[in-house]
């Protein structure tokens, strides 16, 4: 697990010259119905956010961790959005994944934690005590919708690593 975090701090620190590699703290682009990517005109804009959050054993449960927003193109958060945790599917028949914007079912392989919607944001929570050292690894999808709630503008993948310690702080 060391190295993971060891490759994922080399990304940030160092970067990548390349233009089809993202390894900053988000990554935009500009989507049009074609799939093609474009600066100008675009239909809606896909963002890729990574938070890496480091917390003491002992959280309690229903303890909000993390704030997540989606924002326009004027780095302005948008309201009028949804976040979903997207967990696996259970059954290996499904290839899609499955979407929850509330709590997790209690299977012990489920993470502990839970998302919800509140004043266009998506609250992560916890669910239960965080006592054992352990990694997580979150996705959750975000879309921001126009006013009459008809179309996509904005669509945001956000990856959440969340490491718990072995003791209190």
């Amino acid at each position: 697990m060391f190295a993971f975090y060891w490759a994922i701090y080399k990304l940030f620190q160092y970067g990548s010259d390349n233009d089809n590699i993202c390894v900053f703290s988000n990554c935009v682009s500009d989507c049009v119905e074609d799939g093609s990517s474009t600066q100008h005109g675009a239909n809606h804009r896909h963002v890729l956010e990574f938070h890496l959050v480091a917390l003491p054993s002992g959280i309690p449960a229903h303890q909000d961790l993390l704030r997540l927003l989606i924002y326009d193109h004027n780095n302005q958060p948008v309201n009028q959005s949804e976040f979903y945790l997207i967990l696996d599917a259970d059954t290996p028949t499904s290839n899609a994944p499955v979407l929850s914007n509330g709590p997790l079912s209690p299977a012990s392989s489920d993470p502990p934690f839970a998302i919800r919607n509140h004043a266009g944001a998506g609250v992560v929570y916890t669910l239960s005590v965080l006592t054992e050292r352990r990694s997580y690894r979150l996705k959750v999808d975000g879309v921001a919708y126009d006013p009459d709630r008809h179309n996509v503008l904005y669509h945001t993948t956000f990856t959440v690593y969340i490491a718990v310690a072995a003791y209190p702080y």
